[in-house]
This record gives C-alpha cells, sequence and structure tokens, in this order.
C-alpha cells in the first residue's frame, strides 16, 4: 500500500467523524503537520504507526514459519510473502 493509499484509507475512515482534512504545504516533513487541523494531523501520524506496526507483526509470523520450515523452497515463500507484507505490497 502506497502512502497515497494510505492516506486515502484514513481520510476515508476519519472524515465521516468529522475531522478536517485540508492539507497544507510544510517544509518539514513531520507528518503530523501535513495536515491544517493539528488533531487531523495526531490521528494520521497515529494511523501510520499503527500500520507499519501491524504490517510488523504480520510479517513475523512468515519470519517465523520460514526459520522453522525445512523446505527450501517454503521457506523462500515465506521470506518473499514477509518482505512483500513489510512493504505493504501484500493484497
Amino acid at each position: 500500500m502506497t502512502t497515497e493509499a494510505m492516506r486515502a484509507a484514513f481520510e476515508a475512515d476519519a472524515g465521516p467523524m468529522g475531522f478536517d482534512m485540508r492539507r497544507q504545504e510544510i517544509a518539514v516533513p513531520e507528518p503530523w503537520a501535513e495536515y491544517v487541523d493539528l488533531d487531523t494531523g495526531h490521528r494520521w501520524a497515529g494511523w501510520q504507526a499503527a500500520t507499519l506496526a501491524e504490517r510488523e507483526r504480520c510479517a513475523k509470523v512468515c519470519d517465523e514459519q520460514a526459520r522453522e520450515c525445512l523446505d527450501g523452497e517454503a521457506a523462500n515463500s515465506c521470506e518473499y510473502c514477509a518482505d512483500a507484507i513489510r512493504k505493504g505490497d501484500a493484497p
């Protein structure tokens, strides 16, 4: 999932709850500063952190399977899946 796809999912979730989705151009790359409203920015930063933490937890399951796997090809598949999850490329 790209950053823009993640942002679209965030805005689809937060927008109906009344969060201000207007963005602003910034020189400092803090994720919470991208939104005009600070509450929205903090929610966006939390959304990103939670999404990345969830991906890492899922990828660790694949890592464990790869370590326990006796079949080299299956272990490679598990490692491939873990990498795809971490990158956000998994469906």
